[in-house]
């Protein structure tokens, strides 16, 4: 919970099935960011980096073609990134970090 606004945090996971096409990219975030969460955790990437979204964004990246976990902050949420990290295949993405005031270890598998 936010103890500003007593909001609880919204956390959305999506296996993306690739986001390496701009196109797509695009309209994946789009329709990620219309549904307001906090923290979102992706599947599947195919990407090094997710350049368009706006907030923090962790990846682990496997290859252009498979794997690929990311996780992505929104923009603006109160948070503090302690710690990275990321497997070699692209299988795992964790983030430890202080959001609202709460030590939080975030994972995308």
């Amino acid at each position: 919970m936010d103890p500003k606004t007593d909001k609880p945090l919204i956390i959305q996971s999506l296996n993306v099935n690739g986001i390496s096409v701009k196109e797509k990219r695009e309209k994946v975030l789009k329709t990620l960011r219309e549904h307001n969460a906090d923290v979102l955790f992706l599947q599947e990437t195919h990407v090094r980096a997710v350049k368009e979204w706006k907030g923090l964004c962790f990846c682990s990246f496997g290859s252009n073609k498979s794997a690929g976990s990311a996780v992505l902050f929104r923009k603006g949420l109160d948070l503090e990134v302690q710690e990275q990290s990321s497997d070699y295949e692209g299988r795992v993405m964790p983030v430890i970090a202080i959001v609202q005031g709460h030590c939080v270890n975030f994972v995308s598998i």
